[in-house]
Formats: structure tokens, C-alpha cells, sequence
């Protein structure tokens, strides 16, 4: 094709097209039959253009509410046309329904790629909207933009040459047989570290833009930095006038997305899923619609990835879109602090992976029914339960003794420890250092409880104002209290996307706090009991607590009342966890008893476990199921506070998916007070009474 036909027109004039389209649809979308002549009554010069582009648009899905799925016109280009002045085609680099993309040389024979869309396709309606925003932004991580033109029915848009996307980059490693993990799994990190930026940049704009389809095959190489490309789908943050669910590719789309409400956060989560299927892990599994349902309401299988690693993405991947990060950067920064060398699921084909990356531009009916070929291959990670090679780590004075109160596991393996002074510190393991924090002392902290996303840890207060404390585990600096507590804040948990806090007093109160507005939202007091522990239910609208006196409550956040699951006894339940992506909870109780409580009423609490030893503390390993169990003393007899002191306090690895103890270790000599597995799941603590604490290796 040459310029025999039309005259380019220029992007000036282009820019009062847009405009006289969008007062064309508003004027429709209002009942109204507008009249091109009036529209350009200021510039009779576009009358013609404008009815040309008109008479082409009505085809597409903008105008008539319909998709139209045209062939590409005779008239396509060619190697050797000249589709705009001074630019001649070399070599054709893709092609789909929508359009051709070419190689192009400009003056100078600098080297360009073309676009070139058919302007009767609704995709290039999509394009010219993103083109009327982006053609003034300049970034280092965005495809540079240098020209667009309307030619004989072509939209033609020129931009920077890539040498490739992320997804040519992934199969090269495939087909490489680059195997070494660890180092795929940094590149790939860096390469997201740099489209992140240039996401960020478009969300923080005066007037914030949305991607809308960032998935591998839109993350393109230019002089070997990654950039964020095919703005098609791009539109303004509450610019309602684009139906958004149309184009996007399913594999990567938000629930938000899918419904046509994207936000910015929708980039993350599909940045998020371009992460994990670069590493060969399927967060969401089904064919077309299932597969949309399972993004919509089910939670995402990230077996293969580390404990670390799999808390990050549940952020991002929240079905809430105010939960994930505050920005792709964040998210990608935690994924960074999260790396190690862990084997994930075997990387899939070639071929599938052109589909799942979205490598062709293809209809939705044939997508997904190439994406129905996919195996599953969901096969069970390989858990390690053995505690071996036990270390005893020396305590700083404060701590000696018996007045190590609380210890929790931080991010890169440090650990906090709270003493009976009220003095917290941190512990590096690395150099295998004690660090105090510059902290008050007189508030006699007494509990603490980690954050799933691992920047925040929680501390509760034992004295006047019983306040509950966060602190950043960065800068291990307290950021904002929770107040109104009227005792001792003996047990704490968060909700499984970070939103919530829940907290169990000594003055007989549960609370709820919102983590966004710091506010408690609920609340029962007035109770004559003191609290032990509590857990979230999977959803968060409900909270599981026990007390002093041996009775189990279930409450749903906003009533008045909680239902007595477990009637008073002697027994009281020091340890209570969830067990993951369920609303079944294992009790461990005085009485040596490990119970499982399903909160189906018709079920009856099973009994899994005799350990013959009272249970003074668990610690769940939220990515395996496993649950540390430490021990005490021995009650003699079942009613009555007759106790016998055995001389050793094993720890106990029990599996909650088999319902077995798998591995069983003896080291102290002291009823043991704190368990925490390490947040590479690669290493167990344990502290007793005698303020011994213990490293273990993970096998």
C-alpha cells in the first residue's frame, strides 16, 4: 500500500476528531440523533473525515452495543509500502484480527515498529482512546509513542522497536533449558521491578490512567529494559465511557475487571499473576467462565512458592482492591525480599504457554478453548516436618532467665522477643546479634502476632492503657496504637488479607479494629472472664475465642452475642489455630488434648490427638498445614488442678492434613512458652520458661 489514496490526517486535527466522536456518543448515549454538520460547525473541514470515521465506526460494539468481528480489509499492507510519509515497511512482526504490526525505517534509517489498525475494528476505537492520553507521558519503563495517523482506513501508531516481550523472553528460557531457578526468578524480578515503575507512573497521574491488560506479552525489551506496551485498553480512572471487560485477556483480569470496574489496583493483580504463571504457577485453575468465577470468589493455589512469597501475592491477588498494595512497586519490592531458591511446579510448554501469555490475539471462544488443553498438574508440594540440628541462641541479659515473655518471626528470618520488663528486641541471625528497640518500658508488652504480609507486627500491652501496638518491621518502630482495651491484651491474630485486627483481653473484652481507618468496628464487653486466644474465620466476618474457664465462643462481627461452642470445664485452651483456606480449627488444651472444631453445628469436635502432657502453645505453617505443638506440665487428674512436673517438654510436628504427629523432638527442660516457624519456612524457634530459646533446622 502507498500514498496514492487519502492524505495522512494530522494529529492536531485527530485530537478534534476524538473530541467530536465523544460528543457523538454522549449525544447518543443520551437518546438523542446528533447531526454531524452541527457538531462541526467550527470546522467544516473534518465534516468529511468525520463522516468517514462515523460511517466506519457504527459497525463496532461503541456505537450499536454489539461486537463486530471484521476480516482485516484487501487493501493490507505490504513490505516496501510507505503507509506514512518517510516510513517504509520491512517485515511483518505480528498479526491478529485486530491489525498488523511491522517494522518499519524511518528517516535517518532509524528502525520503528508500526502499528497499523483497521479502523472498522472496535480494538482500534480502544487504541485511538489510549492514544488521546498517552502521546503527552514520557517514562523510562513506558513504550515511547512518536506518531499516529489516520490513512486510508489505517489507524497507523509509531512507537519505539522492542526485541522482544517477557513472554519471547520466558520461552527462550524453556527452550534453552535454562533450569537454574533461583536466577530466572531474579531476572524475572528485575524485569517486573521496571514495568512496575511505569504502571506506577500512570496510576499517580494527575488524572490517573489503568493499563488494563498487563500481562507478558505486553512487557516489552528496549535496549534491554523492560517497558509497559499495547496501551489498547488503557483509559482514565472514572472515565465510564469504554465497556472494560471488552478485550481483556482473562487469564491476567481482576475480579474488578471482569465485572467492567477496573482501578489501578486491577494492574497489580494482573502484574501478580504474570509473576506467578512466569514461574509455572497456576494461582486459579477452570476453563472460561470457571476460570473468571474462580478470580471472582476463590482462593488462589500458590503451592510450589514460599511462605514468603505466597503472603505477598495473597495481598495482591485480595478480591478487594483497596486491600493489595499501595502500589505495583510495593508489591514487587516484598516479592524481592522474598526471594530464595525454591523449586516451584515444572515449567510448561511452548505451546501452552503462547496461549496462557497471551502471545496470539485471538477470539474469546478460541482462547478458551485452548485454554481447556491445560493439565492440571496440581501435585502437593513437598513438605518438611523434621526439626533437626537444634542451636541454642544466647540472650541478651534482659531476656535471661525467665523473663522472656513473647518471640515472633520477622521477614529475612530476625525475630522479635518481648521481656517481662516490657523492653522488645530483635534478633539477626545472620550476625547473631541482639538489637533493643528504642521503645518505652512501661507498658509491659506481653503478646505479639505477625502480620500476613509481614510488614507489621503486632504487640499487645499488659499494663495501663492495655493499648495494642503496630510496629513497621523495617524501621522496628512502633506507627500507631489501638486503644480502649481495659486489661491485659493476652491474644491478637489479623485477618488473612491484612484488613483487620482482632484482639482478646483480661478485662473481659473481644475487639475489632479496622486496619485502614484504625477504628474498632466491634466489640464485646463486659464479660467477667479473661480471654486466651482468638482466631479470624477464613472470611473475617467472624472471630473464634476462648476462655480462662475453658469455654470456646464463635461471634460474627456486628452481634450482640457469641455462641458457646465448647461449655465451661476445667481444661483451658492455650493454643487455637485455623487451619488454612478452612473454617476448621485445632484446639490444644490443658488436658493434652489436640481438638478439631468444625463450625458445621451438626459436626461433633473430633478428638486427633492424646499427647498425655498439657499444650501451652501451637504455631501454624500457614503454607503446609503443619502445626507446632508445645508442651507442659501433667494434669493427674481430669477435674482437678493436681499437676506433676515430667522433666522434659517435647515439641511436636503434627500434620493437620493427615491428622498425625510426624516428627517429635526433646530439648527442653521448661514448660515451653513460644513456637514460631521462620518466614522461609526453613528454620522452627522455641523458647521455655527458663528463657532458653532454640534454632531448628527444617527438614
Amino acid at each position: 500500500m502507498n500514498q496514492d489514496g487519502n492524505s495522512p490526517i494530522s494529529p492536531g486535527s485527530l485530537d478534534r476528531l476524538e473530541e467530536l466522536l465523544d460528543a457523538w456518543e454522549e449525544s447518543v448515549a443520551q437518546g438523542q440523533q446528533p447531526d454531524a454538520g452541527s457538531l462541526c460547525k467550527d470546522c467544516p473541514e473534518l465534516l468529511p473525515e468525520f463522516l468517514q470515521l462515523l460511517a466506519q465506526l457504527r459497525k463496532t460494539a461503541w456505537l450499536e452495543k454489539q461486537v463486530a468481528n471484521e476480516p482485516l480489509p484487501q487493501n493490507s499492507p505490504n513490505a516496501g509500502d510507505v503507509i506514512v510519509p518517510g516510513y517504509v515497511l520491512e517485515s511483518l512482526l505480528g498479526s491478529g484480527g485486530f491489525g498488523q504490526v511491522w517494522k518499519a525505517t524511518g528517516p535517518g534509517g532509524v528502525q520503528v515498529a508500526l502499528k497499523c489498525l483497521w479502523l472498522g475494528e472496535q480494538r482500534t476505537r480502544l487504541e485511538w482512546k489510549a492514544l488521546s492520553q498517552l502521546k503527552a507521558l514520557r517514562h523510562p519503563h513506558l513504550l515511547g509513542l512518536f506518531g499516529y495517523w489516520i490513512s486510508q482506513g489505517w489507524l497507523v501508531i509509531g512507537s519505539e522497536l522492542a526485541s522482544g516481550s517477557l513472554a519471547d523472553k520466558y520461552i527462550a528460557v524453556q527452550d534453552n533449558q535454562l533450569n537454574n531457578h533461583s536466577t530466572w526468578k531474579s531476572e524475572l524480578l528485575a524485569h517486573l521491578k521496571d514495568a512496575a515503575e511505569g504502571l506506577d507512573y500512570l496510576h499517580h497521574l494527575e488524572k490517573p490512567l489503568i493499563h488494563g491488560d498487563v500481562k507478558p506479552a505486553n512487557l516489552l525489551f528496549v535496549g534491554g529494559r523492560c517497558k509497559v506496551g499495547d496501551f489498547g485498553l488503557i483509559r482514565r480512572l472514572a472515565h465510564a465511557d469504554i465497556p472494560q471487560a471488552e478485550g481483556l485477556t482473562l487469564s491476567y483480569a481482576a475480579p474488578e475487571s471482569l465485572l467492567g470496574n477496573a482501578v489501578p489496583a486491577s494492574d497489580q493483580f494482573s502484574l501478580a499473576m504474570t509473576y506467578c504463571h512466569l514461574l509455572g504457577v497456576e494461582p486459579f485453575h477452570g476453563e472460561n467462565i470457571e476460570l473468571a468465577q474462580a478470580h471472582m470468589h476463590s482462593e488462589p493455589d500458590l503451592a510450589g512458592l514460599n511462605t514468603q512469597e505466597a503472603m505477598v501475592l495473597r495481598r495482591a491477588f485480595d478480591k478487594q482492591p483497596e486491600k493489595r498494595y499501595p502500589t505495583c512497586s510495593a508489591m514487587v519490592s516484598d516479592l524481592i525480599k522474598a526471594q530464595v531458591a525454591t523449586k516451584t511446579k515444572p515449567m510448561r510448554s511452548r505451546r501452552v504457554y503462547q496461549v496462557l501469555l497471551g502471545l496470539a490475539l485471538l477470539g474469546p471462544s478460541l482462547v478458551w478453548a485452548l485454554l481447556s488443553t491445560i493439565p492440571a498438574n496440581k501435585s502437593e508440594p513437598q513438605i518438611a516436618y523434621s526439626l533437626t540440628n537444634p542451636q541454642t541462641i544466647a540472650l541478651p541479659t534482659p531476656l535471661e532467665g525467665s523473663k522472656l515473655i513473647a518471640l515472633e518471626s520477622l521477614p529475612s528470618n530476625q525475630l522479635m522477643a518481648l521481656g517481662s520488663s516490657g523492653r522488645a528486641f530483635f534478633y539477626e541471625p545472620s550476625q547473631q546479634t541482639w538489637q533493643e528497640a528504642e521503645v518505652g518500658t512501661d507498658v509491659n508488652r506481653c503478646y505479639l502476632r505477625l502480620a500476613p504480609e509481614g510488614n507489621r507486627v503486632f504487640a499487645g500491652q499488659g499494663k495501663t492503657p492495655f493499648d495494642v501496638e503496630e510496629w513497621d518491621t523495617s524501621t522496628k518502630k512502633v506507627t500507631r496504637t489501638f486503644s480502649g482495651n481495659t486489661g491485659l491484651v493476652r491474644c491478637i491474630d489479623i485477618s488473612k488479607d491484612g484488613s483487620k485486627l482482632a484482639t482478646g483481653s483480661y478485662g473481659g473484652e473481644i475487639r475489632v479494629y479496622d486496619l485502614i481507618s484504625g477504628q474498632c468496628i466491634w466489640s464485646l464487653t463486659g464479660n467477667s472472664f479473661q480471654f486466651q486466644t482468638i482466631r479470624f474465620t477464613q472470611n473475617a466476618e467472624a472471630v473464634v475465642y476462648s476462655a480462662e474457664d475453658g469455654r470456646v465462643f464463635f461471634s460474627r462481627i456486628g452481634n450482640k452475642h457469641g455462641t458457646m461452642l465448647i461449655p465451661k470445664s476445667p481444661i483451658q485452651y492455650w493454643g487455637l489455630e485455623r487451619i488454612p483456606s478452612t473454617d476448621r480449627f485445632v484446639l490444644g488444651g490443658t488436658d493434652g488434648k489436640l481438638l478439631v472444631l468444625e463450625l458445621d453445628m451438626k459436626k461433633e469436635k473430633e478428638v486427633w490427638l492424646n499427647l498425655g502432657q498439657s499444650i501451652t502453645t501451637m504455631a501454624l505453617h500457614p503454607a503446609t498445614g503443619l502445626l507446632l505443638v508445645g508442651t507442659g506440665d501433667i494434669l493427674r487428674s481430669e477435674g482437678q488442678s493436681s499437676w506433676e512436673q515430667p522433666g522434659f517438654y517435647p515439641v511436636y510436628v503434627f500434620d493437620t492434613k493427615s491428622g498425625k504427629v510426624v516428627n517429635k523432638t526433646v530439648h527442653h527442660t521448661a514448660k515451653i512458652r513460644s513456637l514460631v516457624w521462620s518466614q522461609d519456612g526453613k528454620k522452627a524457634y522455641s523458647s521455655d520458661e527458663n528463657g532458653k530459646v532454640v534454632e531448628w533446622e527444617v527438614r
